[in-house]
């Protein structure tokens, strides 16, 4: 069967051996949905590259080697690759059908690996990514124009396709950083990455009704309540003491009281009392509670992460200082607390 001219000799190498065999020869499973997939992928690659539009074409070729990994697929895939201008991509591709050429003992294939590898490897590009110790925190990550990259490759000259280099910087807690550069064949580059900044933490903004809340709230409602009861037995104090009057006349300078007035009085000291006891409870509710609901329960918005190890004078520092109001048996009471 015939397929794109840009690579007769490269399919010819392919007749003989079925991409299945192959691929079960390697342990693999192949369904036939995966097998036909495949097989439409790899002839829409040859009208593509017939097209001249070849980026697109080792995108099928690629899908299809992913869904049945022929080494006929491969060596296709390669030298689309090297057609792309991505030598250091088709360098590794041949690399890897010159080993599956040798496990299969296919020394036609393994012969025109080793030709493209020759011939790609004077013109390789080189780069270095140097990650210093200082920069390192947890959960680093450096990708590679779209690829992790393996910790063991950091310092590490690897070759690298021609053309711009995107560098990006990544770990939890810290802001991306992308570094971008341009690298050109046979140039040996190498790159050190600047630290990352710490990121903002976002909270999301509290409920209104929090328990401190609700106890203002109840603090009010007691507030409220004891002033009334204030009004009232006031009130009953007034009474209580103008009939008490009335029924305890002066005589010769003497108050003259009858039992009635004599009662009157005594309720009029007792209300009174009540009165002066519930004004205060109703006036120290009302301030706790109207405090407990204004202050804020914790601040909104962007916010630094804090330095692991606080600096020797954090202790000076007023945003580590916090202060609160409490409701107690015996009225309130202030909280002074600080953070370290």
């Amino acid at each position: 069967m015939t397929r794109h001219p840009w690579a007769a000799l490269l399919f010819a190498t392919i007749s003989g051996v079925s991409a299945n065999a192959l691929a079960q020869a390697r342990g693999q499973e192949v369904s036939a949905d995966s097998r036909t997939v495949a097989e439409m992928l790899f002839f829409t690659a040859r009208g593509l590259m017939e097209a001249g539009r070849v980026a697109d074409a080792c995108v099928k070729l690629a899908e299809s080697y992913r869904l049945d990994p022929a080494d006929g697929t491969l060596l296709n895939l390669a030298v689309c690759h090297e057609k792309e201008g991505k030598i250091a991509t088709a360098w590794g591709d041949f690399r890897e059908a010159l080993a599956n050429a040798r496990r299969a003992s296919r020394a036609d294939r393994e012969a025109l690996a080793r030709e493209h590898i020759a011939a790609l490897e004077p013109d390789l590009p080189y780069l270095n990514i140097i990650v210093p110790d200082a920069i390192k925190v947890k959960g680093l990550q450096v990708v590679r124009n779209g690829t992790p990259m393996n910790e063991a490759t950091w310092g590490t000259e690897i070759p690298v396709d021609p053309g711009t280099v995107e560098i990006i910087e990544r770990a939890s807690l810290y802001k991306d950083k992308t570094k971008t550069i341009d690298i050109a064949k046979r140039e040996h580059l190498s790159i050190t990455l600047d630290p990352l900044e710490l990121a903002p933490v976002y909270l999301p903004p509290p409920p209104f009704w929090t328990v401190r809340r609700e106890v203002g709230m109840a603090m009010l409602g007691v507030g409220v309540a004891g002033v009334v009861a204030g009004a009232i037995t006031g009130e009953l104090a007034i009474s209580a003491k103008s009939s008490s009057d009335s029924n305890c006349p002066t005589q010769m300078t003497q108050l003259r009281c009858t039992q009635i007035g004599v009662n009157d009085m005594n309720n009029a000291k007792l209300y009174a009392a009540l009165s002066d006891t519930t004004f205060a409870i109703g006036a120290i509710g009302i301030v706790s509670g109207t405090v407990l609901m204004a202050l804020k329960t914790r601040q909104e918005g962007p916010v630094a992460p804090a330095p692991a190890t606080p600096p020797p004078t954090a202790w000076l520092n007023p945003a580590s200082w916090s202060w609160d109001v409490a409701p107690t048996l015996r009225g309130t009471q202030a909280v002074i607390g600080h953070s370290f």
